[in-house]
């Protein structure tokens, strides 16, 4: 709500779409992207969103090199430039042209105010674009946010007021709600269902998000396809739904949902069948006739320990042997990511982001989450067909034939299933609707005047 960017992914198609930027032009040899800009846009700070502002952020992020969360982004543009007050020009490093648009609707393309670089305080911030701008921020806690009165689209601020807090005991938020403390919230199935069942307004539907555990494959000895293929079978994706997630997680083998341009309908749930005394068999055939030993990692969190103990029983019927090793948030991912230390990361893992950056951040070598390098040249040839595409349709053919390549393979990643989303509100919010290719926007949000 705080920034707006070059472009918007619709959370409801996963179609991309105008926003700070009005049009884009690739140019035919792909290496070059000029987007024209809306003029009529302010900073929260008063300062205008202009071209020049445009290649300071990227600049100033380009410089930051791998520390940025966008390097893999930045990589592909070797500069920016401005063409005009209202244009400027993203000069590539390979024919990537038909990648940039999507990564912009992302945290590539959020632009701040030049005068908003290197502070530190951020509890006043003010070098946004969105529709909403701070009021007060507690660090941790809460984030007050009020209407921007120079926003230039002022249909999208439906809300006087807009507190988001972080709370992590949903029991303590389904009684916030209940009291009418607090307007609405995510929650999960079986505090839903409760909500549900007290009168409260409750919505649900099929989010990206999926279970999954990623594989340091050095680590863990999956580097044979053969051990990953057994992997696969050993674990029965159905029983982990119906059991510790109530039946409210939908089995896949592959990052995106049914509902997504980039599911590949030839890749089921059940593509690998359960079975066990197959997943020995080719552990044997692999030269690991008396399993494989590794760590299941995960959070300290209570509703990962029931899922992680059933995926713990069912490789054990395979020959793998595991031990559930509890880890503080804070750990994990740099344990898994950066330090490269841990077996596995079992976690929740959102794929609604644009697809170029999901790939690039966890099926690419060198990506944060492929510590052990899993490689595949044939997904690599498929992503470099796609970052060259401008078509949306051809584009979202090549998706679903790199999910089918991610499954095939098998992957580094463990897929499990897709959860469903549950928002819980009180009966005068307006617009509490799942978003089923991506996220939340309260755009599209509200509360009614009676």
């Amino acid at each position: 709500m705080l920034h707006d960017r070059l472009t918007y992914t619709d959370p409801y198609t996963a179609e991309i779409q105008p926003m700070l930027a009005t049009d884009w032009e690739v140019s035919e040899d792909g290496k070059a992207v000029i987007f024209s800009l809306r003029d009529d846009v302010t900073y929260h700070d008063g300062e205008k969103f202009d071209a020049a502002s445009l290649v300071a952020n990227f600049d100033y992020g380009k410089a930051m090199g791998p520390a940025h969360p966008e390097a893999a982004g930045y990589e592909l543009i070797e500069s920016a430039e401005v063409i005009d007050e209202f244009s400027v020009q993203y000069n590539l490093t390979a024919a990537a042209g038909g990648a940039i648009p999507s990564l912009m609707s992302g945290g590539l393309g959020i632009p701040v105010s030049p005068a908003s670089f290197d502070r530190e305080d951020h509890k006043t911030y003010d070098g946004g674009t969105g529709p909403y701008m701070i009021k007060e921020v507690v660090p941790g806690q809460s984030h007050t946010m009020v209407p921007f009165p120079d926003y230039y689209d002022p249909d999208d601020q439906n809300i006087g007021e807009l507190e988001v807090y972080l709370e992590t005991n949903e029991d303590t938020t389904l009684n916030a709600i209940a009291t009418g403390q607090v307007d609405a919230a995510a929650l999960a199935a079986t505090v839903a269902q409760r909500a549900e069942a007290s009168g409260l307004q409750v919505v649900s539907g099929l989010s990206n998000t999926a279970w999954i555990v990623g594989f340091n494959i050095e680590l863990t000895e999956m580097t044979d396809p053969r051990v990953r293929q057994a992997l696969n079978m050993a674990i029965d994706r159905q029983q982990i739904s119906d059991g510790p997630l109530g039946g409210e997680c939908v089995p896949t083998v592959q990052p995106w949902n049914e509902n997504h341009p980039g599911h590949n309908p030839d890749y089921p749930g059940d593509y690998y069948t359960y079975d066990p005394a197959g997943a020995r068999a080719l552990l044997a055939e692999a030269g690991f006739p008396n399993g494989i030993e590794f760590e299941i990692d995960t959070y300290t969190i209570p509703d990962y320990v029931p899922v992680a103990e059933v995926i713990q029983a069912q490789l054990a019927e395979a020959g793998f042997t595991t031990t559930i090793r509890q880890l503080d948030t804070a750990q994990l991912s740099p344990g898994f990511r950066t330090e490269e230390t841990l077996d596995t990361w079992f976690t929740r893992s959102p794929y609604g982001a644009p697809p170029v950056n999901t790939i690039t951040n966890t099926w690419l070598p060198g990506s944060d989450s492929n510590p052990g390098e899993w490689t595949d040249e044939e997904l690599i040839g498929l992503y470099s067909e796609l970052i060259a595409e401008t078509d949306q349709e051809a584009q979202n053919q090549i998706l679903q034939d790199i999910s089918a390549r991610i499954a095939e393979a098998p992957s580094h990643t463990l897929l499990l299933c897709h959860e469903t989303s549950f928002l819980v509100g009180t009966d005068d919010v307006i617009g509490l609707e799942p978003a089923v290719a991506g996220y939340m926007d309260f755009r599209r949000m509200g509360k009614s005047a009676s």
